[in-house]
């Protein structure tokens, strides 16, 4: 994978993603009951990226949240953020600076 240059605005609201998608993918699989082993083997992926997904380490390709979604029973919709959220997060963290 390449990586592009990002300034600093933009590498907060790629953070801010990362975060809050895998604290949607965390609430709703603790909300089911299961484990990370379980739900990564229902979905594909593997335990130590899912964990890292989880605690906003890495992101994912588009593919493997649809596996995810699946495995949730939810829509895909409900694990990514709306642009407007980052928005907020990243003001509400200039503000806090």
């Amino acid at each position: 994978p390449t990586s592009l240059p990002l300034d600093t605005e933009t590498l907060r609201r790629v953070m801010g993603f990362r975060e809050q998608m895998g604290r949607r993918i965390r609430e709703r699989r603790l909300a089911l009951g299961l484990s990370q082993e379980s739900l990564a083997a229902a979905a594909g992926w593997g335990r130590h990226h899912l964990s890292r997904v989880e605690l906003g380490q890495v992101s994912t390709a588009a593919e493997r949240l649809i596996t995810m979604a699946e495995a949730l029973g939810c829509s895909i919709h409900e694990l990514v953020p709306d642009l407007p959220d980052l928005e907020e997060r990243t003001e509400s963290d200039s503000e806090s600076s």
